[in-house]
């Protein structure tokens, strides 16, 4: 085999991503946004990156209150996280329109999504522009888990809980696991 270079603008290649739900709160307006394209990006201490577009409103939204929650929910929640990244909040509650439920977290100001099997809740300590996205930092503050889908390393037990993973232009894929290596 031999590799070719691409002639195309196409930027797809290190996907699937597994998609985190953030949410933010600026006085009484709170946005949810789905974002591909995150990572843990520090142990010690906890740090958490997400990156968003300036255009969009949950950016705006974290701008002004520098906080923000990263939840993760399972394959079961795929159409509604589908539907969260479908509208804008500028022009519609999306707790509302799909029934999302929230709540307020450990820490002032942060709301999370209690169907999550994760959530982060995070105090932005970085928001640099990055090409056409903000790269967004967030100390983990606190991290909330459905214990009955964790092991005791806290990683997800994957026959118990299926992480959504975007494929790029509004595909998902699940993961099925059919093999599992740990090396010592």
């Amino acid at each position: 085999m031999q590799l070719v270079e691409s002639k195309s603008n196409k930027f797809y290649h290190f996907y699937p991503n597994i998609v985190t739900v953030v949410a933010t709160k600026f006085e009484n307006k709170i946005n949810l946004m789905p974002v591909a394209w995150n990572s843990g990006v520090s142990s010690n201490p906890r740090y958490f990156a997400v990156m968003i577009a300036k255009k969009r409103y949950t950016y705006e939204l974290i701008k002004k209150s520098q906080k923000f929650s990263a939840n993760f929910l399972s394959w079961d929640y795929l159409k509604l996280v589908d539907n969260i990244g479908s509208v804008s909040g500028r022009e519609v509650d999306k707790i509302s329109k799909f029934n999302i439920p929230v709540q307020e977290g450990k820490n002032d100001g942060i709301v999370i999504l209690p169907i999550s099997y994760a959530v982060y809740e995070c105090k932005v300590v970085k928001d640099e522009e990055i090409g056409d996205h903000n790269l967004i930092i967030g100390e983990v503050l606190t991290v909330h888990i459905n214990p009955d889908v964790f092991d005791e390393n806290e990683r997800p037990i994957l026959n118990k809980v299926s992480p959504i993973f975007y494929f790029g232009k509004n595909r998902y894929v699940k993961l099925v696991p059919s093999e599992e290596v740990e090396f010592e």
